[in-house]
């Protein structure tokens, strides 16, 4: 049940979504060092920007295993020409049919931002 068995890449925000069957998702940024930092070769890292549910959440709400991530553009009316920066949708779904959703967007440099 603590598999890592969902994997899923938005690109556009430079994100991974990692799912497990215990009912936890892992949303995480890969980040690259200067290439001065290590004369090794490049520097790399996955900074956790948040998991979902919270934990108050997971503990009140979720009781069941995690069976699937579905992830989504949401649709801007307003632009003639789609934002790369853009909100997505992730949806989590459940073994008992529950749905938690939730919006996901990144605006410059103030990082991810969770509704």
């Amino acid at each position: 049940m603590d598999r890592l068995s969902i994997v899923l890449l938005i690109p556009e925000l430079s994100l991974v979504v990692v799912g497990s069957q215990n009912g936890r998702v892992v949303l995480i940024t890969p980040t690259r060092l200067e290439d001065s930092f290590s004369n090794k070769g490049p520097a790399t890292f996955f900074r956790v920007e948040a998991i979902l549910p919270s934990k108050a959440m997971y503990h009140q709400e979720v009781h069941s295993p995690l069976l699937g991530v579905a992830i989504s553009p949401l649709q801007q009316y307003d632009d003639v020409e789609p934002d790369r920066n853009g909100s997505w949708r992730i949806i989590l779904h459940y073994y008992d049919q529950k749905v938690m959703s939730y919006e996901v967007s990144r605006s410059g440099h103030d990082g991810l931002k969770i509704i």
